[in-house]
């Protein structure tokens, strides 16, 4: 034991002795782990970390699976979720929910709240009680006038009560309806979801006061079904139970509606039943984003270890330096043991010091990211805040310390090993060996390698980001701004509000700079719309063509807003969109290029007719009137939809975005738009106000911060050869002093001086760049499923990476082979004499 403390306080002392080589190698460290770790965080939470709820792994999912493996959450009718909580022995608690936007008022002017209508058995599902009050509960379930309970979310509260404990008891209205706060829930609870998280929480009979009265009175309400497993029940048994409810309950349900067209029916009927464990919750990110956070954190891996290797080489640099000492020491009877367990000490102080800097920069840099995180846009195209809980919690702590942990070992074997091998006989003649610098070679050529991989990540990465900002996106996107309205949040119905939105269209349209403007019921780049499964006139769809096409409403002048060219046939008539005949087939409609191609290849559209299915032959519903040019809707990576635009008749359909082509600047346009809606009509809300351009680079965030971390990554890891081999090619220098000076005094010329050096350093770099050309081709290929229209072998990109390689190599043996050249022979020989 005291032979250890002693290891450390010699250690300390050296460490001391040297502050420049402790600060540089603790702060390499620490910038490797502190990248990992956060990285880490954001890995774990997405992906990794179970539901902070209790016995998280009995919690499970009721889902539909419909014909083409298209998967339905909210599929469920009020009566299946009756028949599983009343009948089911498998389930100890069933819950439904049903999420929806409200209008939330306390105060003068109402704010859009995503809202969440719960079963009261909701919190019992999840094991959980209130952080400040109580949360909902079966009395709730039948409210009075004045009793309907309402629960806030900890971020709600937070960021519009600021933690005020005075929430309790205070009336608020949902859709001009009167709730009570009844409580507060716990911090980071946000359900069964990792990554959203409704703004409040209502009893399920709420729902009546929050939706569409004809809706709920018909029961054309679905709800998502989450459900606690009894204890001892197998998942087969439970979901072999829950499906022979299911069925049960929907035919009956279906049986009591006679006039319900078959194809409804049929559609109600149709798809697999699945009950799924969530232990790690349900998340929209996880599919999207998940293979950009493991490669992230691949990349973070491969830097932490060239920083490793690049420590760990430094260490062998400094162990050669002390050679001499080293040989005292066996000399005067320390043991080969004592020297490796004083380079271990030394490693492991360093790697400490690495490990705790590292947690320093991840608690600080935490929140920046957090704070760059893009909202989440659900599949009704709300954008609510990201409620991803990404922090350093004990499972990241005990990431960052087997981080550190296994610095400590990998810096530690080299240098321990040489130091515990040294030879005191040449050590003390001051012998130098080829052999010496075998292993600082090794560790050079090994961080090329992992460079020339980075690099071509990189490049593959920064292609497909380029790729996406130059492809073509079918619509205008230089000039258009969009206004998302939400007409619930003004208090009126749209028919109310029919001649104030044409009047404001007509007003918009009349503005300087404006060229077109038109109303629709989705904006671009948030989502397809509304799906429809449809088949040619006679035909029916085959199994797998099951949900094939989206329906968007449009008004008149949206296809010159959007810049989308018709290509065959005609547009609609401003008949069209004054009225529509319920009894009038087959109604004239446009169509977009990829339905045109898909359901009537090998000529024009126009004249065809098809109609909405299920399995049985379609119907003449509609007739191709005019075909436009395709347009990306929810995603630049996804091909087209098949895509059908309805007349927007005001008054009967609701419109949800403004679109306003420009011939300026759109910011310049944008002040004097909203001047107008405001003046027509002022409680008119307008939820988000964005460009087109602004709403594209929004949905290229994931490639854009890959692409962005990768050419990061690239950067540093250059840097770090670049000083690896210039601090390698320096030693070398340093110690070959008195050889070079007695070459230079015999006659040695210039070139014969610098293939001496570089036969000691470039042939580790030649051989790092091929090993990593090799390495990249596997590592590409890894990640195909974030590249766009660029090749996992794409030759340029493999050159661009070797000669950029090369580049530091050479610019960073400039100046320490320059300094070998310039040795004076008489200050060489003195200098070792």
């Amino acid at each position: 034991m005291i032979g250890l403390l002693d290891d450390f306080v010699q250690s300390f002392r050296l460490m001391r002795r040297h502050p420049g080589f402790t600060v540089m190698a603790t702060m390499l460290l620490g910038l490797g782990i502190g990248a990992a770790t956060v990285l880490f965080s954001a890995l774990d939470a997405l992906l990794l970390r179970p539901l902070p709820v209790e016995d998280p792994d009995r919690i499970v999912r009721l889902a539909r699976v419909r014909p083409g493996g298209i998967e339905a959450l909210t599929d469920f009718r009020q009566e299946v979720y009756l028949a599983l909580s009343q009948r089911a022995q498998n389930l100890t608690k069933v819950s439904a929910i049903l999420d929806l936007n409200a209008a939330y008022q306390d105060g003068e002017q109402p704010q859009r709240v995503r809202v969440q209508a719960v079963s009261a058995s909701y919190f019992s599902v999840f094991g959980v009680g209130a952080h400040l009050g109580r949360v909902l509960r079966s009395e709730d379930d039948e409210p009075g006038d004045e009793t309907r309970a309402v629960v806030l979310s900890f971020d709600f509260w937070t960021r519009r009560y600021g933690r005020d404990p005075a929430i309790l008891g205070r009336k608020v209205f949902l859709r001009g309806q009167p709730f009570v706060v009844v409580g507060v829930l716990p911090s980071g609870f946000s359900g069964a979801s990792v990554d959203t998280s409704p703004d409040v929480r209502v009893s399920l009979p709420s729902v009546s006061f929050l939706t569409d009265e004809n809706e709920v009175r018909r029961g054309m309400l679905w709800y998502e079904l989450i459900a606690r497993l009894r204890s001892g029940a197998s998942l087969h048994a439970a979901r072999d139970e829950a499906n022979a409810l299911f069925r049960g309950a929907m035919e009956a349900a279906l049986t009591g509606q006679p006039d319900l067209d078959d194809r409804i029916r049929e559609y109600e009927l149709s798809g697999d039943f699945r009950l799924e464990p969530i232990p790690r919750g349900v998340s929209r990110l996880r599919k999207q984003h998940s293979n950009a956070a493991v490669f992230s954190l691949a990349a973070a891996g491969l830097l932490f270890t060239m920083l490793c290797a690049n420590v760990s080489g430094l260490l062998l640099a400094r162990c050669a330096a002390r050679r001499h000492e080293f040989a005292v020491r066996l000399s005067i009877g320390a043991s080969p043991g004592r020297l490796f367990r004083l380079a271990v000490v030394e490693s492991f102080l360093l790697a400490v010091g690495g490990g705790l800097t590292g947690l320093g920069l991840a608690h600080m840099m935490l929140p920046v990211f957090v704070m760059s995180l893009p909202p989440v846009t659900l599949s009704d195209a709300t954008t609510v805040p990201l409620a991803l809980n990404i922090g350093l919690d004990l499972r990241v702590a005990a990431f960052a310390t087997a981080l550190s942990l296994l610095t400590a070992v990998a810096i530690t074997l080299a240098p321990a090993v040489r130091a515990a091998r040294t030879d005191p006989h040449s050590a003390l003649r001051g012998v130098n060996t080829t052999r010496m610098n075998r292993g600082r070679s090794v560790l050079l050529a090994f961080q090329v390698a992992l460079c020339t991989v980075l690099l071509v990540s990189a490049g593959l990465l920064m292609t497909t980001l380029r790729n996406f900002r130059e492809l073509d996106p079918g619509f205008a996107k230089d000039r258009v701004v969009t206004f998302a309205m939400d007409l619930d949040l003004a208090g009126e119905t749209a028919g109310q509000l029919r001649d104030g939105l044409k009047r404001m269209l007509a007003g918009v349209r009349s503005l300087p700079g404006v060229r077109h403007a038109a109303y629709s019921s989705r904006a671009l780049l948030r989502g397809t719309g509304i799906k429809v499964t449809i088949a040619p006139a006679g035909q029916s769809p085959s199994p797998g063509d099951f949900m094939n096409t989206s329906i968007h409403v449009v008004s008149d002048g949206y296809f010159d807003t959007l810049g989308l060219q018709l290509l065959s046939g005609r547009g609609y008539d401003l008949a069209d969109y004054e009225s529509v005949p319920a009894d009038s087939k087959p109604r004239p409609i446009v169509v977009n290029q990829a339905m045109s191609r898909r359901f009537f290849p090998g000529g024009s559209a126009v004249g065809k007719r098809f109609g909405i299915t299920g399995r049985a032959p379609a119907k003449a519903d509609f007739e191709i009137i005019g075909v436009v040019s395709d347009a990306k809707y929810r995603s630049l990576r996804e091909p087209v939809p098949a895509t059908v635009y309805q007349p927007l008749v005001l008054g009967k359909g609701t419109p949800d975005v403004l679109h306003v082509r420009t011939d300026v600047a759109p910011a310049a346009v944008i002040s004097d738009i909203r001047r107008v809606l405001r003046g027509i009509d002022p409680r008119l809300p307008l939820t988000k106000v964005t460009t087109l351009g602004d709403d594209v680079e929004a949905s290229l965030w994931s490639e854009k911060a890959v692409a962005v971390l990768a050419g990061a990554f690239g950067i540093f890891a250059t840097l770090i050869v670049a000083a690896g081999l210039y601090a390698l090619v320096s030693f070398v220098v340093s110690q070959r002093t008195r050889e070079i000076g007695i070459r230079i005094a015999v006659g040695a010329r210039t070139v014969h001086v610098l293939a001496l050096v570089s036969r000691q350093t470039f042939p580790a770099a030649a051989a790092g760049v091929l090993m990593g050309v090799a390495l990249s081709v596997p590592a590409a290929k890894a990640v195909q499923s974030l590249l766009f229209e660029v090749s996992a072998t794409e030759p340029r990109l493999l050159t661009a990476a070797v000669l950029l390689v090369l580049a530091a190599t050479v610019a960073a043996s400039v100046i320490p082979t320059l300094r070998a050249i310039r040795i004076e022979p008489a200050v060489a020989l003195r200098q070792d004499a």
